[in-house]
């Protein structure tokens, strides 16, 4: 497994960012008085990888809508949050009327929010504290997934089939299980832009799915796969090795 960023680093790491919060178009701030504040959650990239660990940040990924995804890869993990009210005050999460979780700010505005695996999954909205003006966060916290490679087999023509699994997180099992009967996208890039190299569906049983590489791709090759998102999980690009 990959190393896991330490979880006392990650929190002050967060601390010294300082993230700015985006407060929209300055001019409409001006009328429309004192600037709306928000809920900014950070957790770990996918790049940090995974790891062991009582309660390791969630991995996050956003996307430019504001939309902020959690792929849930561990019986426990965290978030950490921080309001950027003036005031002291609670932000609650709401799945349609049903109240999920609340987190009070005191003078430091930052806090730390506990995620498990037996938590409702889907999207939930973040709500700031009555009487204050605040932008509201959306966030999907789903299972997370995996890629990983199995074997790779030189062809007669100077290609490459290579195949990979396609792993899951089991609330059940407590860690990731073969993920049947899923779509999966290959892209390859060779230093410009993605482009596509196959999409495939992975055995039913054993979550695997092979794939051809030509001959001719150039040297610099680069490839990941996709799996596709569903109800419940999040598919995320994940770089393959040959």
């Amino acid at each position: 497994m990959r190393q896991r960023v330490a979880a006392g680093l990650f929190v002050l790491a967060f601390a010294m960012a300082g993230v700015a919060a985006g407060h929209g178009n300055a001019a409409e701030d001006q009328v429309a008085g004192p600037a709306r504040c928000e809920l900014l959650m950070e957790g770990a990239s996918p790049e940090a990888g995974r790891g062991d660990g009582e309660e390791p940040p969630l991995m996050v990924t956003k996307e430019a809508s504001g939309l902020v995804k959690g792929h849930v890869l561990t019986p426990a993990a965290f978030l950490m949050a921080r309001s950027t009210c003036p005031e002291a005050g609670m932000w609650e999460s709401w799945q349609g009327s049903q109240h999920l979780d609340g987190v009070q700010f005191t003078g430091s505005n930052l806090a730390k929010v506990h995620v498990y695996d037996g938590d409702p999954l889907g999207l939930r909205t973040w709500r700031g504290p009555k009487g204050v003006e605040s932008k509201p966060l959306e966030m999907d916290i789903r299972l997370g997934t995996d890629i990983q490679s199995i074997a790779t087999l030189p062809q007669d023509d100077g290609g490459v089939e290579a195949t990979y699994v396609v792993l899951r997180y089991s609330p059940e099992a407590k860690g990731l299980v073969p993920y049947g009967g899923v779509g999966v996208k290959v892209e390859k890039r060779c230093g410009g832009d993605w482009s596509e190299l196959a999409k495939t569906t992975t055995d039913a049983e054993r979550g695997e799915f092979t794939v051809a590489v030509p001959a001719d791709e150039c040297a610099e090759l680069e490839l990941r796969a996709t799996a596709d998102d569903a109800e419940d999980t999040w598919g995320r690009p994940v770089p393959l090795t040959l």
